[in-house]
């Protein structure tokens, strides 16, 4: 394994560091040398110091610009010529199509990591988004025609999906359940009694159930004006679904729901929380909230996505509704607010199932196979 590299390809550094960096450092234990390509917002000094080459780049995840993805090609081609990577690992779809392109060019071992379908399962009716969709996957599919190209996607429904859509080789489509989560950073902590926490942690995009959780915290604020409903991530702009910041400085405002912003520490969020909540009609891998929330024993109330039941088994360690339903997500909420023995059950069974599939060093172990 020695003198071996490895190039990943993410688009934001942020999100390297809370879904890859474990899996980096795995890679230099076994040996590789690791570089990163990245949009660097704040985060280098923090990757450097973990041994990590860092090639800053500019990407827009959200549009397509010709000019500016050919560049990135050709900036592309370059560090992997300068550097000769053996292996370059892609995460979410820009980064698969434009870093699959050069790596079978310069004819290296591909890996790609699609956290949900997204726009190649897009059921938009809207003219541009279908020309986007039938882009992507032509490229994708003319991607694997290279054999050393492979795909992994994050739960089952996408492996059926992908199986149909891209014709790949038996050896070129993998299933490896989400990022994983380090239990032993993640565990049980005693939750206060003081108060009775709901928290929603994702980007703030509306395809993630956003009003829905708003207005299920306004209608059962009414009749427990102690529970707290609390909303935390960024504004993510390059999301057509993006939700407006005035917004959510109304909620701050209104008083049913409180908008923190993005937090890094999400442990000590988890640590206050009683009721992970996720009401996503998005197209889900698998979300680390979620994983993280059932780790450290706190049952979840999700939509019946693919990506959410993935790890969410109703009734065992949480509960799963219908997606964009808010009387059904108001019911599960109020039943586990009354029912502290069944949070307290299903958190638990939670945290065996993390444990036993979805534990950071068995996800990790299973993409060092790939590798």
């Amino acid at each position: 394994m020695k003198n071996k590299k490895i190039l990943y390809f993410v688009s934001e550094d942020w999100y390297f560091i809370s879904h890859r960096l474990s899996l980096a450092l795995e890679a230099k234990k076994m040996g590789y040398k690791v570089y990163l390509i990245t949009r660097v917002n704040s985060s280098q000094s923090i990757l450097e110091k973990n041994g990590i080459k860092v090639f800053p780049i500019k990407i827009n995840r959200g549009k397509l610009n010709i000019l500016q993805d050919l560049f990135l090609i050709f900036k592309l081609y370059n560090i992997i010529k300068k550097n000769c990577p053996d292996i370059i690992h892609n995460v979410s779809l820009k980064p698969i199509v434009l870093g699959t392109i050069v790596g079978n060019f310069a004819k290296i071992k591909v890996i790609n990591t699609l956290p949900g379908l997204g726009y190649v399962n897009n059921t938009s009716k809207n003219f541009f988004q279908i020309i986007i969709k039938y882009t992507v996957k032509y490229l994708l599919k003319f991607c694997l025609k290279n054999l050393k190209s492979k795909i992994v996607v994050q739960n089952k429904r996408d492996l059926i999906i992908s199986k149909d859509l891209f014709k790949s080789k038996k050896n070129q489509l993998f299933l490896i359940s989400g990022s994983g989560v380090d239990c032993n950073f993640y565990y049980p902590q005693c939750k206060s009694k003081s108060f009775l926490r709901v928290s929603l942690i994702s980007r703030m995009i509306w395809d993630k159930g956003i009003k829905d959780f708003v207005e299920a915290a306004r209608c059962i604020k009414l009749r427990y004006p102690k529970v707290l409903f609390t909303l935390v991530g960024k504004v993510d702009n390059e999301n057509k679904n993006y939700i407006p910041l005035d917004y959510l400085k109304t909620l701050n405002n209104e008083g049913f729901v409180e908008w923190v912003g993005f937090k890094n520490d999400i442990r000590r969020i988890l640590k206050k929380t009683h009721i992970a909540c996720l009401p996503t009609f998005y197209s889900e891998g698998l979300p680390k909230f979620l994983l993280e929330a059932n780790a450290m024993s706190t049952p979840v109330v999700c939509t019946d996505n693919p990506g959410c039941t993935e790890l969410v088994k109703h009734n065992y360690n949480g509960i799963v509704i219908p997606e964009r339903n808010v009387k059904k997500l108001i019911e599960a909420l109020t039943f586990l607010i009354e029912e502290p023995s069944e949070r307290l059950r299903m958190g638990t069974n939670g945290r065996k199932l993390v444990l036993k599939k979805f534990e950071l060093k068995l996800i990790n172990k299973e993409y060092i196979k790939l590798y």
